[in-house]
Formats: C-alpha cells, sequence, structure tokens
C-alpha cells in the first residue's frame, strides 16, 4: 500500500519515508537499536556536538558500536514475558546495557507560536488538511504547527495523505508509531500525562530532523489541551 496507509496501519509501525522499526528508533530517537551482542570496547560513543543539537551529519551510522535502546529493550522484555520465554533470557534483557531515554531537561520543542497568534479548536485544526490550498496542520502540546513544505513537493504529498489517515493530533498517532512500554498508548488526548506528550514531540523534533526535515512543523497558534495528573 502507500507510505500513508503503511503510516496509518499500528501492527506495520511504518514512518514517514518507508522506514522500518529499526530505522525509526535509529532516526527519531537520534539513537541506532543495535542488537543484543554489544562489545563494551574502546569505540567513541556518538556526539551530538557542542551545542547538543541532533543533525542529519551528526549521528552515528546505524549498528554502531553503540547499546540497545532502554524503550527497545523494554519492549523486547513484555514480548518476552507475553509468549512464555525463559526467566532466564528475560533477565539477561534485564540486566543488559541500554541507552537511557531522554530525561524531561533534554526534550526538544518545536517552539512557541508568535505573540498574539490565535487559538484554534480541534475543527478548525483538522479543516487544515493541505487540500485545495488550504495548509496543513496538526496540535502537539497545546500548540498549533503548520507544515512549511512546498506544496508541490512529494513529501508534500505524503504528509497530506499520512494526516488524512492518521488524524491531526500529534500524541495520538506518534504514540502509536513510537510505542513505549513506559507510557502506553492512550486512546484520548486528554488521557496524555505532559511529560508523555512532551517525550513524543520530542521523538518527531529529532525524526524529523535526522530525516533532513527540520523546520518543516511551525508553531502557528494555540490549542486549547488538558493534561492528566
Amino acid at each position: 500500500g502507500s507510505r500513508a496507509s503503511r503510516l496509518a496501519s499500528a501492527s506495520s509501525l511504518p514512518s514517514y519515508r518507508r522506514l522500518s522499526l529499526e530505522n525509526i528508533d535509529m532516526g527519531a530517537f537520534a539513537i541506532p537499536p543495535c542488537g543484543l551482542e554489544h562489545d563494551n570496547g574502546d569505540g567513541e560513543e556518538s556526539s551530538s556536538g557542542s551545542d547538543n543539537t541532533p543533525t542529519p551529519a551528526k549521528h552515528t551510522p546505524p549498528c554502531s558500536d553503540q547499546p540497545p535502546l532502554e524503550r527497545y529493550l523494554n519492549i523486547m522484555i513484555d514480548g518476552c514475558q507475553h509468549f512464555g520465554v525463559s526467566e532466564e533470557y528475560i533477565e539477561f534483557l534485564r540486566n543488559h546495557e541500554s541507552q537511557p531515554r531522554p530525561t524531561a531537561g533534554e526534550f526538544y520543542s518545536f517552539g512557541e507560536p508568535p505573540e498574539g497568534a490565535p487559538t484554534y479548536t480541534l475543527q478548525e485544526v483538522e479543516q487544515c488538511d493541505g487540500r485545495d490550498g488550504r495548509p496543513l496542520r496538526i496540535t502537539f502540546c497545546g500548540r498549533v504547527l503548520e507544515c512549511s513544505l512546498d506544496r508541490n513537493s512529494q513529501d508534500w504529498t505524503e504528509f497530506v495523505e499520512i494526516h488524512e489517515q492518521v488524524g491531526h493530533v500529534g500524541e495520538l498517532y506518534i504514540s502509536k508509531v513510537a510505542y513505549d512500554p513506559k507510557y502506553g498508548v492512550p486512546e484520548l488526548l486528554e488521557d496524555f500525562t505532559q511529560e508523555h506528550a512532551n517525550y513524543l514531540e520530542d521523538l518527531m523534533w529529532r525524526y524529523m530532523t535526522f530525516t533532513g526535515l527540520p523546520g518543516v512543523w511551525q508553531p502557528v497558534g494555540c490549542f486549547e489541551q488538558t493534561y492528566r495528573a
């Protein structure tokens, strides 16, 4: 099927640029999910630079000398427990070195809208579907983001198709594409904690930067959002 239909399918967990789950991890989370045969040798760990800003050129190539992501291991542990894998192997996974999730102080954001920017309802955002000259907009963390891609580009067309499938609420679809057992997959926007929402925005920001599309989503307005305590 199309890229958009594959993204909309939670079972296949695709992403914007036809990437597998492994490459989504590499891109969205700025760290490659290498296998469990990690060797704690003398290889240098990758650095995102003195400004701590991830860019495509600064990322380590896939499957370099890096342990797997903490999130990735947690998913494996849950799967092993569900399917009755030996406790010995589960314990091996629990004790395996991993790259920890970013903390709240390390989260990236798309920024704040200009002073005096309007507040939109979800219905108004959903009407901005990128068709017939309309802008393409989504909500994320109490803000409205607008896609700044060239309307004649292939990326624009694919983003429009994607959001026809997954909707216009960033938290609801990124939580499915980038499932994390720590947070789960809330069905309603009001069931997200602020930390979870900020974590998902960080994932999307890193992914867009990694794939060479930084600055694609620009904050243009506000959105009234409540969070679960």
